[in-house]
This record gives C-alpha cells, sequence and structure tokens, in this order.
C-alpha cells in the first residue's frame, strides 16, 4: 500500500514505473518525473485505465477518494470515463490540446510555418474532431478525417495533417494528458 512518503520520495529512472497501492490505484512515474495517480478497472470484460490527477495537485487522500467514487459508478453500471471527461470538459478536447501544442511549439517555428500548422488544423482537423476529447480520438475517426483531405486531391496536405495529429498526440502523451 502507498503512503505520502512513498510517493514523495518516487523518482524518475530510465522507464516508467508503477508504484501500486489498492482497489486498482497505482501512482505512475514518467521518466519526465512526472507522478500523476491512475486507476486501472474492468469495464465490459476490458481493462480500463483513468488517470485521477497530478501530483501535487491531487493527494493520495484525494485520489483514494476518487477511486471509491469511481467502483460506485461501476456498480451503478455507469462509464467511469464519460462522467471524467464531462468533468474535465473543453481542457482535454483535442482542438484545446492542439493549440497548446502549438503555443509549445511556435518559438522553434518561423511565423509563416506557424500560420501555415495552424491554418491547416483550423480547416482540416477541428472542423471533424475538435470538439471530441482527445482520449476519444481514435484511428478510425483520424483516418476519417485524413481522408477528406485525401478526397480533394492534397496528398501532401494529407501527410502534412497526419504528422501534426501525431505530435498533438505525443505532445498530450509526454503532458499526461492522455493514456
Amino acid at each position: 500500500m502507498l503512503t505520502n512518503a512513498a510517493v514523495k520520495a518516487a523518482r524518475p529512472r530510465a522507464a516508467a514505473y508503477k508504484l501500486f497501492d489498492q482497489g486498482g490505484l497505482h501512482l505512475y512515474v514518467a521518466p519526465t518525473g512526472r507522478k500523476s495517480f491512475r486507476m486501472k478497472f474492468r469495464l465490459g470484460g476490458k481493462e480500463q485505465l483513468l488517470t485521477i490527477g497530478a501530483v501535487p495537485e491531487v493527494t493520495l487522500d484525494a485520489a483514494r477518494a476518487r477511486c471509491d467514487q469511481v467502483r460506485e459508478k461501476l456498480v451503478r453500471g455507469e462509464d467511469p470515463r464519460t462522467c471524467e471527461l464531462a468533468q474535465t470538459g473543453k481542457a482535454r478536447a483535442f482542438e484545446h490540446v492542439a493549440r497548446q501544442w502549438h503555443t509549445h511549439m511556435r518559438p522553434r517555428w518561423t511565423e509563416v510555418h506557424a500560420g501555415d500548422v495552424l491554418g491547416s488544423l483550423e480547416r482540416d482537423v477541428f472542423p471533424a474532431i475538435g470538439a471530441m476529447p482527445i482520449g476519444a480520438v481514435t484511428v478510425p475517426v483520424i483516418l476519417n478525417a485524413l481522408r477528406v483531405i485525401e478526397e480533394r486531391g492534397s496528398l501532401v496536405t494529407t501527410g502534412r495533417v497526419r504528422q501534426r495529429i501525431s505530435a498533438v498526440f505525443a505532445y498530450a502523451m509526454a503532458e499526461d494528458l492522455v493514456d
């Protein structure tokens, strides 16, 4: 079982690792040093993962309380991830995360390139998947958005947009915004 001291003492390693508590709760420690509480549970016969929050914003006691709430929802037959997405709202929408990524990358780009990147996302990606929670964006959803660009005959743009979507997901994973 985890203790507050163990959470505080957890240090990054070359590879990510987990320190387990109880009832599916564990502390995930990324190689970057970022720590977050996560919960494993089964829904519909499949193992699922829910990120509860980052340390120190979320304490061990708060994470345990949140796990209790999740278990109550599971008993009632509710999907706790759906409730979580409703609580996080636009903060985890694909468009919001993509704009965060763009802001993060912008100093490395020329003004023209930054405009091209944001323009392609606003024109080709946000209308299709921008409002979706980033965790709900799947490969088939992305492929459908890319096929629309491809059908216009813009093959080069299709490749660039695919790379940009991939970069947004890499950023989201590094920032622990998606599992």
